[in-house]
């Protein structure tokens, strides 16, 4: 299981959610983090250009961008920035 490090303003994000969305991020994000390799998940895609590093994880129209980062030979999920949870079209840009 990997460990998930979420910045004070992506949790104050994911609070600001409406609270449906916001079980359904959560759940996404603790499912991710159960599997030994979260990138083989179908709702997870490798992000490019400006974003390479992170990867992105989708949950209905909400988008959840987050880096993989090998910290003493733990992987964890690191969501950094508010602006990394958000609905998809806005969150890129």
């Amino acid at each position: 299981m990997l460990r998930v490090d979420l910045h004070r303003r992506a949790r104050k994000a994911v609070r600001s959610i409406p609270q449906a969305q916001s079980v359904r991020i959560t759940s996404a994000i603790e499912r991710i983090a159960g599997l030994d390799d979260p990138t083989v998940d179908p709702n997870v895609s490798k992000m490019v250009a400006e974003w390479e590093g992170r990867w992105r994880l989708r949950v209905g129209d909400y988008r959840v961008i987050f880096e993989l980062v090998c910290e003493n030979e733990e992987t964890v999920v690191t969501l950094l920035y508010e602006s990394h949870v958000g609905a998809r079209g806005g969150i890129c840009g």
